[in-house]
């Protein structure tokens, strides 16, 4: 028998969905309890992402999502939006990493009647750049992909908002240049704060997110 063991962050939950933690909205999509908190359905009367491109920093995007491929235009999201990628680490945007697709489908994926979760900004268009083997910002190499990472979203005139799920409990200069000049060109920066565990009590919020140039975002 071979086991395989996935990366930190990058293995599917199999944990069946509680029916009080989501609601269905029209045509079919599933909005969970927290989109309430935060009055995500509100805003969509102001916005629903439209003309705007989301770039999504992560460790790998599936290739066989349908939603994030063929069904990306679709339901309430079929606006003539893109898909494109890229990759600063290793040799393709696509690997079995579960995460990077999770992440970009809470941010984009499409309000239709496939029983999934909308995304928020269901009529943006997804950029998606690999940076990274996993979501523990600890190699070099990771943090200098994902510096790179965020140059080039900086220099795509497109791109108005980025998205970071990784990180480093220790601070980098690295990072810290990358989300600097993004920032400076004007791009909106959500970073995650941290994910709570025994393990991970001693320290705060996490790198990139910790900088003033981010906007540090966690759940409850």
């Amino acid at each position: 028998m071979i086991l395989t063991v996935l990366p930190p962050g990058c293995s599917a939950s199999t944990q069946a969905l509680n029916s009080a933690d989501w609601s269905t909205i029209t045509p079919g999509a599933l909005v969970p309890w927290n989109f309430n908190n935060q009055n995500i359905p509100n805003a969509w009367s102001i916005s629903e992402g439209q003309g705007i491109t989301v770039g999504v920093i992560d460790a790998g995007l599936s290739s066989s999502q349908a939603l994030l491929n063929a069904q990306f235009n679709s339901g309430a999201s079929n606006v003539g939006r893109t898909v494109s990628t890229d990759y600063t680490l290793g040799s393709s945007a696509f690997n079995s990493c579960t995460h990077g697709t999770s992440m970009s489908g809470q941010a984009v994926g499409p309000r239709n009647n496939q029983n999934a979760t909308t995304g928020v900004a269901y009529k943006s268009n997804l950029h998606f750049i690999r940076a990274a083997n996993d979501v523990v910002l600890d190699a070099s190499s990771e943090k200098t992909a994902t510096k790179n990472a965020f140059i080039r979203m900086g220099n795509r005139t497109d791109v108005r908002i980025i998205s970071l799920s990784m990180g480093s409990p220790f601070g980098s200069g690295v990072l810290k240049d990358g989300v600097d000049y993004a920032y400076g060109l004007g791009k909106t920066i959500f970073a995650a704060a941290g994910t709570s565990f025994s393990w991970t009590s001693w320290f705060g919020v996490i790198y990139p997110a910790a900088y003033s140039s981010c906007i540090a975002v966690t759940g409850r």
